[in-house]
């Protein structure tokens, strides 16, 4: 994939929207005339297999799957792939060529490092389209030198699993690894492998790709994340550090186990991000996407979170007050006996604009509260003044006491 330097500058959401008008004018670029879709296999004087090996190496790339059809000109069977092949969602699929024969045919999808498929089913458009979205997709799609962002991506129909290693590490041991859940899930998910590099840079930021030794499930990557001053949480995403033929299989069967914590794509690495995020002079707690979850679920705590956006001209009026309320937390806390719930309240802030997260949030500044135990659920706290607030945590620290007696 070759993104030019304009494309890279935009923000996620419209860089979504240059990939699918790129798409569509690759997709149009080859066709070329009224054949949309259809290209039609030039035959040499010996004619035959030969040229159709042409055709299969000249447009393997990017999709790595090319439908041939073999049959005459004009045929029903000839008008009908030319049907399947102006539906622009198969063509972001598979490359459609078609080689003219006086007798006989026959369908066929070349894929690459993959045995071709024979199409033997009834000759009808639904029963073809369903086929050619069955097997379009190598079971494991090994990157070369594009990637075929809307096939996996902008225009997916299934959710995908991009394997995000160098091209010298698409290893056949991880592949093997890889086929038997590419096969368990292929009606849902498509497995395909990706590099992090300076072209694919625009789409790392948009999904959240960090190294080139990664595995990431997005369930819907047609859905691009808002950064605005609501939020609502998006379709869920896993992460796996450190592709493994061993940590693939441990993965998965956490998966399938629906044991893994959902990833929430941050602004900066984890490294970076967990370097700096308590500020001990003033009690208060920076979160990212990294610590978020955990944060708020940890049953020893109970945690008030500030959920703020960019360019929030409100959260800038709000700020001072909120960082009072966590000196206010911080003092309660010193002041009071190592039995007390006082200890164990942390006060925090995120940024939501530049970190995603699990919940759900009106308008900023915004904030949550998570009390105390296993069972936690946030309670909106819809107060901006700093006695009412710290009354309010009070009163929750009370609750608990009181149920604990």
């Amino acid at each position: 994939l070759t993104v030019s330097a304009a494309a890279m500058s935009l923000s996620p959401r419209r860089f979504q929207l240059f990939l699918i008008l790129e798409s569509v004018l690759v997709y149009l670029a080859r066709c070329g005339g009224e054949d949309c879709g259809l290209q039609l296999i030039p035959t040499g004087p010996a004619g035959g297999e030969d040229d159709v090996s042409a055709f299969v190496g000249e447009a393997v790339e990017p999709r790595h799957a090319v439908a041939v059809l073999t049959a005459s000109e004009g045929s029903k069977r000839h008008l009908l792939l030319q049907e399947l092949a102006d539906d622009r969602a198969l063509g972001h699929v598979v490359t459609f060529g078609v080689q003219y024969a006086r007798s006989g045919s026959s369908l066929r999808v070349f894929r690459h490092r993959y045995p071709t498929e024979v199409y033997g089913g009834k000759w009808t458009r639904g029963a073809i389209q369903k086929w050619l979205m069955q097997v379009g997709y190598p079971l494991v799609n090994r990157m070369s030198n594009q990637f075929a962002s809307a096939k996996y991506l902008s225009e997916s129909l299934f959710g995908v699993v991009l394997i995000v290693k160098p091209l010298g590490e698409q290893t056949d041991q991880l592949v093997e690894a890889l086929e038997p859940f590419a096969k368990k899930y292929s009606d849902r998910l498509k497995f395909s492998f990706f590099t992090r590099a300076p072209s694919t840079q625009q789409l790392c930021d948009t999904f959240g790709i960090w190294s080139n030794d990664e595995l990431l499930i997005l369930e819907e990557p047609t859905y691009v994340r808002k950064r605005s001053h609501s939020h609502v949480p998006g379709p869920p995403k896993y992460r796996l550090e450190g592709v493994t033929p061993r940590s693939v299989e441990d993965f998965f069967a956490d998966y399938d186990a629906k044991a893994l914590p959902r990833y929430l794509q941050a602004s900066v690495p984890r490294k970076v991000a967990l370097q700096t995020t308590f500020d001990f002079a003033g009690g208060l707690r920076e979160l990212s996407s990294w610590d978020f979850a955990e944060t708020v679920a940890d049953p020893d705590w109970a945690v008030l979170v500030e959920f703020v956006s960019t360019n929030c001209a409100q959260c800038d009026e709000f700020k001072a007050a909120f960082e009072e309320v966590a000196r206010r937390v911080q003092v309660a806390a010193k002041k009071a006996p190592s039995s007390s719930p006082w200890r164990r309240v942390l006060v925090a802030r995120m940024d939501q604009t530049a970190n995603e997260h699990t919940e759900t949030v009106k308008g900023t500044p915004w904030m949550k509260f998570w009390p105390r135990g296993r069972r936690k659920k946030p309670i909106d706290v819809e107060l901006r003044s700093v006695d009412l607030i710290s009354d309010f945590i009070d009163e929750q620290l009370s609750e608990e006491m009181s149920a604990e007696l």
